[in-house]
């Protein structure tokens, strides 16, 4: 069983996008080992350097080993296909850790985009990251339920 953390910044505050959140980690929970880890959503800054601090934050929540993935509007755009595809390849090549990286409000810094052993975007179209937080967990789940040929994906 495959393991993957996703380090987001801050808690997510919409009540109902907690409620997907919860529902699909729940789901996600039946194939991989799940690990959410919140970060502290430090206040913007002027300057930006908030921004590498959130960073920092997310990259520090990543476990020693781990294969790690931002979450970033500038990265590859791939298919549901092609990201379970992904996932279940690197599994073949006994790469057990993952971790997904999800910034705050003003995105990701360079800091994490560079230690990222990949970038990928969930859509050319900017989302709140709390909405990102639960589009990427569906698509975690969807990317499970493709690679053991489960019906949820049609």
């Amino acid at each position: 069983m495959i393991r993957c953390t996703l380090a987001t910044v801050g808690k997510i505050r919409d009540k109902n996008l907690a409620r997907l959140s919860q529902e699909f980690e729940k789901r996600v929970s039946r194939y991989a080992q799940l690990r959410v880890v919140e970060t502290p959503d430090i206040p913007p800054k002027s300057d930006g350097s908030h921004i590498d601090r959130w960073s920092s934050n997310l990259l520090a929540a990543a476990p020693n080993g781990s294969l790690i993935v931002a979450l970033d509007e500038g990265g590859e755009v791939w298919s549901s296909e092609q990201f379970s595809s992904w996932l279940q390849e690197r599994a073949l090549r006994g790469q057990s850790d993952f971790a997904f990286l999800i910034g705050g409000a003003d995105g990701l810094g360079d800091v994490s985009r560079k230690a990222a052993n990949q970038v990928l975007s969930l859509s050319r179209m900017t989302f709140t990251h709390e909405m990102a937080r639960v589009f990427f967990l569906e698509q975690l789940y969807r990317a499970m339920t493709i690679w053991r040929g489960e019906p949820y994906h049609r």
